[in-house]
């Protein structure tokens, strides 16, 4: 059975365009009208027979057609919508991709200067150290800080020597901080025990009062290949 000729009469080209596919596919004959006058000029041509059935099956179909063109309407409206949406989605998804992209290449820059910074301040710190040591054992018949009563027959400790070195403010106002790990505690050796080869990273310093050696206990090397705890 020879399938109907269907007319379809929209303003919105790729809504005709669409639909005619779709029939055409389904070996529907179509044609298509711009409006509804042009749709009108289009029936005319057809040529209706005298029991008025071709008239009746056009309105029939037109009006089958008008329902399928609105729900097609409704249908393309909320596929632009989400289209709309889409598109937002994939412009952030854009954006995130570039900050990412210019993250990757500041960020690194960002911790390499960081990092560099912290060495600065190792490094000074570690000199502001070894100054102020120097000083109080000068002016303390040699005897570097660090023990009770400035008797080097007694065990150093860690309270002896922040007290003597900032007391008074007369070496240093205060114990500077480890850069790295933001401690400024002291990791006291002994006047017999062997100085640590290796840091912990657990404490701000290491000190020996013994040999006045202080170094920085912190795991790592800088961009030289020297470690931090040879500073």
């Amino acid at each position: 059975m020879e399938k109907a000729k269907i007319l379809i009469a929209d303003d919105d080209p790729d809504i005709r365009d669409s639909l005619q596919a779709i029939l055409e596919s389904q070996q529907y004959t179509v044609v298509t009208a711009a409006d509804k006058d042009e749709g009108m000029e289009k029936i005319r041509a057809e040529k209706p027979d005298s029991s008025g059935q071709l008239h009746k099956s056009i309105r029939e179909k037109t009006v089958a057609v008008r329902g399928l063109c609105a729900c097609w309407q409704g249908t393309n409206r909320l596929r632009r919508q989400k289209m709309k949406r889409g598109f937002s989605i994939v412009e952030l998804i854009i954006v995130v991709a570039v900050l990412g992209i210019m993250a990757a290449i500041v960020v690194p820059q960002f911790q390499s200067h960081s990092t560099e910074a912290k060495e600065s301040v190792a490094k000074d710190s570690l000199r502001i150290l070894r100054s102020a040591i120097e000083l109080y054992t000068a002016q303390h018949s040699g005897i570097p800080p660090g023990y009770t009563n400035n008797d080097p027959q007694t065990s150093p400790s860690s309270s002896n020597f922040y007290n003597q070195l900032t007391v008074e403010r007369r070496y240093m106002s205060k114990i500077p901080v480890n850069p790295f790990n933001n401690r400024q505690d002291i990791w006291m050796i002994g006047n017999s025990e062997t100085f640590p080869q290796n840091p912990t990273g657990n404490y701000g310093w290491v000190y020996q009062a013994a040999t006045k050696t202080i170094k920085l206990d912190w795991k790592g090397m800088d961009k030289y290949g020297i470690p931090y705890f040879d500073y």
